[in-house]
């Protein structure tokens, strides 16, 4: 055989093995999304949140206020459930601080496993509140596992003192907890 018709029928041979595997290959999966669903048997007798997929995970949410006055850094602290591990899925955070200060940094953190993890977040005066001081309003997504009954720290920090006194922030989470047995 000419060397030629060698390499044709190795290119053929290469397509059709191509093809067949397109063809019986994995195929596209969807993802699922749990959803909480509000139930309630009764009115004196409410169900909490569930979610539906997963019977084990209920709706969770907490908020901490952090008054730092004059400061530059002020933060909170929220204590998670003992014998239940807490899934926060999304923060939230509000703050004001003096005019000058047009910029903020967020700090949350916390103990997985005995590991600390943080996640930072970022906020720029909206101009809202201006010239009477500097208000910051941001929303992270991000998944950060606590273990039962350990402690969510939130930070906040302008980059300047605040000297008229009014810096001030509140922290929301929110996400599901599961019951450990």
């Amino acid at each position: 055989m000419k060397p030629l018709t060698k390499l044709g029928y190795l290119a053929a041979a290469c397509a059709l093995l191509v093809t067949t595997f397109a063809m019986i290959g994995p195929r596209a999966v969807r993802a699922a999304v749990a959803t909480l669903v509000e139930v309630s048997n009764t009115t004196a007798n409410p169900i909490p949140n569930k979610n539906v997929d997963e019977p084990a995970r209920h709706a969770w949410s907490a908020q901490c206020e952090i008054s730092s006055s004059t400061s530059a850094f002020g933060s909170c602290v929220i204590a998670t459930p003992f014998n239940e591990e807490v899934v926060v899925q999304q923060e939230s955070y509000r703050a004001q601080s003096d005019p000058a200060n047009t910029y903020m940094l967020l700090t949350s953190s916390g103990f997985t496993a005995g590991v600390d993890f943080i996640v930072y977040a970022q906020a720029g005066d909206n101009g809202l509140s201006q010239p009477a001081g500097s208000q910051y309003r941001n929303t992270v997504s991000a998944t950060m596992y606590l273990d039962p009954n350990t402690l969510l720290l939130c930070e906040a920090q302008t980059k300047a003192p605040n000297p008229k006194g009014n810096f001030t922030s509140t922290c929301y989470y929110s996400g599901y907890y599961v019951t450990l047995p």
